[in-house]
């Protein structure tokens, strides 16, 4: 739904200007629609930064823009070469550190808990590739001590879960794979490992 300046001012903004400035800034961008004389609304480029909880924009601006603005020095610096060292990536030069992401994360609980929060919901509204591959067809005749899928690298196991709820009567057995730090952050409801 459309909404002004005016309607969105709210207790947030106190200058009605500052947010005029900041939605034409926006739609300059082809963050929003400008569909009115001072009115805006959501397209599909605000729709993708906003995924449940409002986290894509959080993690796009603290996780991936910095590393983003890295790229072109890096590779200034590093004769426009391939990555080769894991630790010595756009991803260090953006975030000033030398450890690779995953440790990096560990160090920082609110960064990580961004990173999962993105991965749980960073394909919401798009199609599953269960609906693409046709999944019982292929598993064929199995039982409870067949190991059907692992998810290795699960971050919060979203793809086991899905997994087990389309087709909760298939016995075989689910399994995340992940550091051990993450499979005891996953609370899977249902009978995944």
């Amino acid at each position: 739904m459309p909404r002004d300046t005016v309607h969105r001012i709210g207790n947030t903004w106190k200058n009605p200007k500052t947010l005029t400035n900041v939605h034409r800034n926006y739609q300059s961008m082809r963050m929003v629609a400008q569909v009115g004389e001072d009115q805006y609304s959501a397209n599909n480029v605000s729709g993708a930064l906003t995924p449940p909880g409002s986290i894509g924009t959080g993690y796009i601006m603290e996780i991936l823009n910095p590393v983003y603005e890295a790229i072109p020095k890096y590779l200034r610096t590093h004769n426009y070469r391939g990555i080769t060292n894991l630790t010595d990536s756009p991803y260090q030069l953006g975030h000033k550190i030398t450890e690779r992401p995953f440790v990096w994360f560990q160090q920082n609980p609110k960064k990580f808990e961004l990173f999962l929060k993105w991965m749980a919901h960073n394909r919401d509204g798009l199609p599953s590739w269960l609906e693409t591959y046709p999944f019982e067809q292929e598993v064929g005749s199995t039982n409870d001590e067949t190991v059907l899928f692992v998810d290795i690298g699960s971050v919060l196991g979203h793809q086991s879960i899905e997994l087990r709820e389309r087709f909760p009567k298939l016995p075989e057995r689910i399994i995340i794979q992940d550091q051990e730090h993450v499979v005891l952050a996953i609370k899977p409801p249902h009978s995944v490992q």
